[in-house]
């Protein structure tokens, strides 16, 4: 896919920067980007960036993950627990 045949993100946005996930499996995660700013290489799909918790639930470890937005927005797949500092998010 083009750049030019770019899949536009489904809004309203399910979840949004700053905004404390929780996945099914009951790993914490906190939103770090939005579809309209990530997409998927190979398919060009909206996509969210987050990032895993520590178990304090306030640090941000390990790297990055990207997940397309269709997949992310899976009803019970995570669910909106909160939201966390924006300055804690951007430094993740």
């Amino acid at each position: 896919m083009s750049s030019k045949e770019l899949a536009a993100p489904t809004l309203p946005f399910k979840f949004q920067r700053g905004q404390l996930i929780i996945h099914r499996n009951n790993d914490y995660y906190v939103v770090t980007g939005l579809p309209d700013e990530y997409r998927i290489e190979a398919t060009g799909e909206p996509a969210y960036a987050y990032r895993r918790l520590d178990s304090d639930g306030v640090t941000p470890i390990g790297v990055k993950w990207i997940r397309a937005q269709s997949v992310m927005e899976d009803e019970g797949r995570f669910t909106a627990t909160g939201f966390m500092s924006l300055d804690v998010v951007s430094k993740g």
